[in-house]
């Protein structure tokens, strides 16, 4: 069974003492002419109700019954997808007198993400492969011959020369690799630098690798394929220092890149003209980054960068090769490629990758910093993940119209005819102000013993307790903000939650409920949720 309306949340109607649809005003007014969401003694905890704003973008609730012993978490967000700020503000019903706030302001003009250029580096990637729709790929034929293409050789005639860039800001820089085969299979053959062969030999990689390659077959198969512009059948996958290097140039870490602009002739640039992901090695002793011991790099960062690469790989050619519709947006595009790092190896999702508790971490602690759709900070990451896999585990409940299992779901996401929020809409058939209703709702009520619904509970990954990580990851939840203060005013950016909390007491004191105000503009969504 599914439900496809966001609305259909079969309350009991007890617990509904009146609920009006609200009346539009026309002209954007803000006169008394408006109708009240009203919560009565029957709102029981675990229960959740969206916030129904007319088209002024204005909201009221009124709560009754209240003992002052309850607690409630307001969520407020925005479902515009553009960078945008915008003002928002909350009054008790004791100070409207009947007459909702003034809108503060239009959208204010948010300024460009700019962090640490390690953060937008994978971003850069996605941004310059926007630029090879419609070129075309590199063939056999480009170099003048029918035959298959032949790489450039090095050491002696042992190794492939690879070209592996050297900055975080441009597509241009990069180093001269030589890699020496070490291990070839069905689906890849993989090379390491000529420099560490001694230390990183077949035998050490072999665990590495083996689980790789038990992967290879159910990523493509939820996914779909990777492109073979050179025609051999096999992608390539090269270990290397320079990948660590690569960080330094913006004071950070890379652990591994996969690049579109690879599947095109050189012309002079930096083509490898195949397919490769380039990942990082051991450094125990930091000679090229910061020190990666051996036995971190075999549990955490190989396991974790291969998968996550090997999405971009696919994903490059069901977008940008097949459906010719560009590159996927980076916020999308690292959100799955970061949930398809909890896929095991007998194909299941049901786990929750190694890398991934940290990040989700430091999402949770403060949401409304980080718009997930808006970059790919290790905090908006891990909020693009959670909203993945959340879609995902949905999906599996049969909840969504257009798809009837999580398979189904990432089959749509990657091969579908669009890209970001405008595909996940389309393969799910719900509005993404729907899935953000959910999903808000989801962060502040997984995991804390007040609701056991599975609408609002991750499956895959617990947000209270210790994570099995090997970093020593204890994840405490969504912590919300006091509302310690009304009126309220306050600001929310695209895509992120604002999560305020308010006891009966201060309902009370407020004239038994609130008044919401957004400026038009924003796409305005909001839930409240009974704690306790």
């Amino acid at each position: 069974m599914f439900i496809q309306r966001r609305d259909s949340l079969h309350f009991p109607l007890s617990s509904i003492l009146v609920l009006l649809g609200l009346a539009a005003c026309g002209g954007g007014g803000t006169g008394a002419d408006f109708s009240t969401q009203a919560l009565g003694g029957g709102f029981a905890p675990g229960e959740v109700r969206p916030l129904e704003f007319d088209s002024s973008n204005h909201a009221q609730i009124h709560f009754s019954e209240l003992s002052g012993d309850e607690k409630f978490s307001l969520v407020l967000f925005s479902a515009n997808t553009e960078s945008s700020t915008f003002d928002v503000a909350l009054n008790g019903l004791a100070d409207s007198s009947a007459k909702l706030l003034q809108t503060l302001s239009s959208a204010l003009e948010e300024k460009e993400e700019t962090g640490e250029s390690l953060h937008n580096f994978h971003g850069h990637l996605r941004e310059w492969e926007k630029g090879l729709v419609g070129l075309e790929p590199f063939s056999p034929d480009s170099r003048g011959t029918k035959s298959m293409a032949a790489p450039v050789t090095c050491g002696g005639g042992r190794g492939v020369l690879f070209k592996v860039l050297s900055s975080l800001s441009n597509n241009v820089d990069h180093e001269n690799v030589c890699g020496i085969e070490v291990q070839r299979s069905d689906h890849a053959v993989y090379y390491v630098d000529e420099a560490i062969l001694n230390s990183l030999n077949a035998s050490t990689l072999a665990g590495v690798i083996d689980g790789f390659e038990a992967k290879i077959p159910h990523e493509r198969r939820l996914l779909g394929e990777e492109s073979d512009v050179d025609g051999n059948g096999l992608f390539s996958v090269l270990f290397s220092p320079a990948v660590n290097r690569l960080g330094n140039t913006g004071g950070g870490f890379v652990t591994g890149y996969f690049y579109g602009g690879d599947l095109f002739p050189a012309g002079g640039g930096t083509s490898n003209e195949r397919e490769v992901l380039f990942i990082c090695v051991p450094d125990p002793k930091g000679d090229w980054n910061v020190t990666l011991s051996l036995d971190f790099w075999r549990s955490n960062i190989a396991p974790s960068v291969l998968p996550h690469e090997f999405q971009h790989m696919i994903s490059f050619n069901q977008h940008v090769l097949i459906s010719n519709d560009g590159a996927e947006e980076p916020w999308a595009n690292e959100g799955i490629s970061h949930f398809i790092e909890d896929l095991d190896n007998s194909g299941g999702l049901a786990g929750t990758g190694v890398e991934n508790p940290s990040r989700v971490g430091l999402y949770l602690r403060a949401p409304g910093d980080a718009p997930f759709t808006a970059g790919t900070s290790v905090a908006q990451r891990g909020g693009a993940y959670l909203f993945f896999r959340y879609l995902f585990e949905q999906a599996e409940l049969g909840r969504y119209p257009q798809v009837g299992s999580g398979t189904e779901l990432l089959a749509a996401l990657l091969q579908g005819p669009g890209k970001g929020v405008a595909n996940i809409e389309a393969a799910t058939g719900w509005s993404y102000r729907n899935l953000l209703l959910d999903f808000y709702a989801t962060l502040q009520l997984s995991q804390s013993g007040i609701s056991d619904d599975p609408r609002y509970n991750f499956q895959g990954i617990s947000l209270v307790g210790s994570q099995s990580d090997n970093r020593g990851t204890v994840l405490h939840g969504l912590q919300g903000q006091d509302l310690s203060k009304i009126p309220f005013q306050g600001q929310i950016r695209s895509t992120a939650g604002l999560f305020l909390e308010v006891d009966g007491n201060q309902l009370r004191d407020a004239g038994q409920g609130l008044s919401f105000s957004a400026p038009p503009s924003m796409i305005a969504g909001g839930i409240v949720i009974r704690l306790q």
